[in-house]
């Protein structure tokens, strides 16, 4: 009896010995399946849609991304023109006259316009071989951008770039007053000093000399205008292929061997709205340079060449508001016209681009271009909003449209 009591202790004790064991193993596993329950079983997203309730997808939007795979497409442009007189192909020259400055008893250079119309003013133009004293129309050391469009080469830039003498000018400093010829009785006197007129467009010239004009008797001339891609030092000429009359968009080209890679247009405005993410890429002025030296293995010409490298600038921001050139109108509300005061344009909020930008393409958020760099505007107090141009303008040159039935 003492034996099986003993026996029966023993068996006692083992079970407890044999439950501790397994309570024990239950426990490690259970630990371990807690701490590793993603991995063996993935947790399920609960997702509650409330009725009536729209749902958002939001939508990435990495600058980086589209600078990568964008700046081989963006290129550097460097441009003059002058004004030439096409019966003669003599330069367009603005007029001078010597006057002395009282105060300093001096002859000074001083410049002279022409009222050609109550209250319109023109600089007095003339034929660089009978101008005494004055200076030629003409721009150099101009920058821009442009974006490759085709595979073939060609670019879209800005109007004002490739084909500048018809946008607005812009007058010396030493021009920006001058002498006042004003018609009185049929005859021009001098009629006091003006300031230099702000919106003088070149090829819209009414007068040459004291008299008016008619047909195209002045145009303007490139005299170098050469593309340079993103990293690279060396320069390609472009040749100009089309000009819009509508707005400041033009198409160049550049020939190389082989084919190139274009951006990405958005065909269709479908969708673009006030408060939207863009990138910006192109090369302004402020931005410092990046120069190289290359050594001439030209026995002809051993001088070192210092050239600039472009590497692009890129800013993003957001359509702060759409302006549109036309629009339907309320007539209930007695609305009878609409009229914007600067055409249809894109106003953005990026604010730290500037010359050099203009021609330079405005990406979206899925790295299609909705428009073109073209403009700013600065307030008295330092307020600055820039404009893009809606890229539609430039599909109208990529393409024949009738405008007529």
């Amino acid at each position: 009896e003492t034996f099986e009591r003993a026996i029966v202790s023993e068996r006692k004790r083992s079970q407890k010995t044999m439950i501790s064991i397994i309570g024990g193993i239950v426990l490690v596993l259970a630990t371990l399946g807690y701490t590793f329950r993603d991995k063996i079983v993935p947790e399920k997203e609960i997702v509650k849609i409330l009725p009536g309730k729209d749902t958002t997808i939001i939508q990435t939007f990495s600058p980086e991304v589209i600078a990568r795979e964008n700046v081989d497409k963006v290129v550097f442009i460097e441009f003059g023109y002058k004004l030439i007189h096409t019966a003669t192909g003599d330069d367009v020259y603005h007029r001078y006259t010597v006057q002395k400055n009282k105060e300093t008893g001096k002859n000074e250079l001083i410049a002279l316009y022409i009222e050609v119309q109550p209250g319109v003013i023109e600089p007095f133009l003339g034929l660089k071989k009978d101008v005494e004293y004055g200076a030629p129309i003409a721009m150099s050391g101009a920058t821009a951008t442009g974006f490759i469009v085709d595979e073939n080469g060609f670019i879209l830039t800005n109007r004002h770039v490739a084909a500048a003498w018809q946008s607005y000018y812009s007058f010396p400093r030493e021009a920006s007053k001058g002498l006042l010829y004003r018609n009185v009785g049929g005859e021009w006197k001098i009629a006091g000093v003006v300031n230099a007129p702000y919106n003088w467009v070149p090829s819209e010239s009414k007068f040459f000399g004291q008299k008016p004009l008619s047909g195209k008797i002045l145009e303007g001339q490139n005299t170098y205008m050469d593309v340079t891609f993103a990293k690279t030092d060396l320069r390609t000429p472009a040749k100009v292929v089309r000009v819009s009359n509508t707005h400041d968009v033009a198409m160049i080209k550049i020939d190389l061997p082989g084919t190139l890679t274009p951006v990405k247009l958005r065909e269709s405005e479908e969708g673009i709205a006030q408060g939207q993410k863009i990138v910006i890429m192109g090369y302004p002025g402020l931005s410092p340079d990046v120069a190289v030296a290359k050594i001439s293995n030209d026995f002809a010409n051993r001088q070192t060449q210092y050239l600039t490298v472009p590497d692009p600038t890129v800013t993003d921001g957001t359509i702060g508001k759409i302006i549109h050139g036309s629009s339907n109108v309320n007539r209930e509300q007695n609305v009878d016209a609409y009229y914007s005061m600067i055409g249809d344009y894109y106003q953005l909020t990026a604010s730290e681009t500037g010359a050099g930008n203009s021609g330079g393409p405005v990406f979206d958020k899925d790295g299609e271009v909705i428009g073109i760099f073209s403009a700013s505007k600065t307030s008295s107090e330092g307020a600055r909003v820039t404009f893009a141009i809606p890229i539609k303008y430039g599909l109208e040159l990529m393409h024949s449209q009738r405008v007529i039935r």
